[in-house]
């Protein structure tokens, strides 16, 4: 796999920055996925309100996703949460990702929702 290390043999830098993104993909390609394939990647979303999260989906459809929305149990002393994954077939460069975390986090926002997690 081209670009994978640098000079000298360790971590390519530009390819895999030394922030959380930079770090899940280089560890996605030790894992053996290739950083030169496109590949599913895993944007789970939380809301406090169903129908915020139905909001979110909503949006997500429009454009063309299909998005699963998730009631997370409520366990004693827990806050409700509903759970909106949504899953991109995309190149995993570092700027494809970090502008889809980008987008959907912005929208999600827009829907008081937070990024829960993101898996390459």
């Amino acid at each position: 796999m081209s670009g994978e290390t640098g000079s000298n043999g360790g971590r390519d830098r530009t390819r895999f920055p030394a922030d959380e993104i930079g770090d899940k993909l280089y560890q996605a390609m030790l894992r053996g996925r290739s950083p030169d394939e496109e590949q599913d990647i895993d944007f789970a979303f939380l809301f406090a309100k169903k129908l915020d999260a139905e909001a979110f989906a909503a949006r997500l459809r429009d454009g063309g996703e299909e998005p699963e929305i998730e009631h997370l149990p409520e366990e004693e002393g827990e806050i409700e949460e509903w759970e909106v994954l949504v899953t991109r077939d995309m190149d995993p460069s570092y700027g494809n990702v970090k502008a889809a975390l980008d987008e959907l986090t912005g929208l999600a926002h827009n829907h008081y929702g937070k990024l829960a997690y993101w898996v390459p």
